[in-house]
């Protein structure tokens, strides 16, 4: 976020809203790789 200090409201909006959505799916991404295993190891 530091490289829109001092922009306008628009831009920081759309700066925050795609870092949001990239942290987002870095966060819920991991869940099927996980499920996946979990599902292999103890089945349904």
């Amino acid at each position: 976020m530091i490289a829109v200090v001092g922009r306008d409201v628009g831009t920081v909006g759309i700066a925050s809203g795609i870092l949001c959505a990239l942290q987002c799916t870095a966060m819920l991404l991991p869940i099927i790789p996980t499920e996946r295993a979990l599902k292999q190891e103890y089945g349904e």
